[in-house]
């Protein structure tokens, strides 16, 4: 499940003025995690990309969005055990990218769903 529903639907209670600002937020912190990514050419070496990455889990998590917040985990994961090759963490880093913007997606569908609402 890329969206928890419930869980934000919990978050949206306080207002749309809210969630928006919420998706903002993580809209600023994912593009600057899918730069870092980009930029990055060694991920093993990288302390920043394991330390917003563990930024980005914690970020989703609070938003509900389960998908992105356990992919998170299992990169960070990789990224602290050091025993993958450069060529693994790439490829991990590419299904970050694809799903921290599928996320981004789902939580900007989400809020347009509920300000449709009002």
């Amino acid at each position: 499940m890329r969206l928890d529903r419930n869980w934000i639907a919990n978050l949206s209670s306080n207002g749309v003025s809210f969630l928006k600002e919420l998706q903002r937020i993580f809209q600023e912190q994912a593009e600057g995690y899918v730069a870092l990514l980009n930029n990055s050419t060694s991920l093993q070496a990288e302390g920043e990309v394991c330390a917003q990455t563990h930024r980005l889990k914690g970020s989703a998590g609070s938003l509900g969005l389960r998908k992105l917040s356990a992919l998170a985990g299992e990169f960070e994961k990789a990224l602290r055990d050091g025993e993958e090759s450069v060529e693994a963490l790439k490829a991990r880093g590419a299904a970050m990218i694809a799903e921290v913007q599928a996320s981004v997606s789902a939580l900007e569908q989400y809020v347009k769903e509920i300000e449709n609402k009002q």
